[in-house]
């Protein structure tokens, strides 16, 4: 089901929670981080393709690329479906409605490229009005 922002800010509020990406130092911490997680001590956020990583699947699953994809990945997405899926929407163009026909878990489309979900001509435009206005250049919309 199609989550929204609201729906899960602050729902992890006083949970210990991991985030996993897959820099070095994952090696040496997969075992403890999968073993606390399976007891139920900690939440798991996990990128891309954690299952090269990790046996558990994650509880939040977050995807930011063109090559990590809904369309490339529901059928794992489907095998683990208490996993939250979150992804940018911005980069990865898969159709709704193949998102909404096929994706048996939660998922939540966010937007990484465009502050507070204005597109680029939108920034620009706010942008300039800013610089007119206040004649600098600390812009932060």
């Amino acid at each position: 089901m199609k989550k929204r922002l609201e729906d899960i800010v602050g729902i992890e509020k006083g949970n210990s929670v991991a985030i996993c990406l897959h820099g070095p130092s994952l090696s040496k911490n997969v075992e403890t981080v999968e073993r606390l997680q399976s007891q139920g001590a900690i939440k798991r956020i996990s990128t891309n393709n954690w299952f090269d990583f990790f046996v558990k699947a994650p509880d939040y699953w977050v995807l930011a690329s063109t090559l990590d994809t809904v369309s490339n990945y529901y059928t794992k997405m489907n095998e683990n479906v208490s996993t939250t899926i979150l992804f940018a929407d911005s980069v990865d163009l898969c159709d709704y409605n193949f998102i909404e026909a096929n994706l048996k878990c939660d998922y939540l489309p966010y937007d990484q490229r465009h502050f507070k979900g204005h597109g680029c001509a939108k920034i620009l435009g706010n942008f300039k009005e800013h610089y007119e206005e206040k004649k600098n250049l600390d812009f932060y919309d």
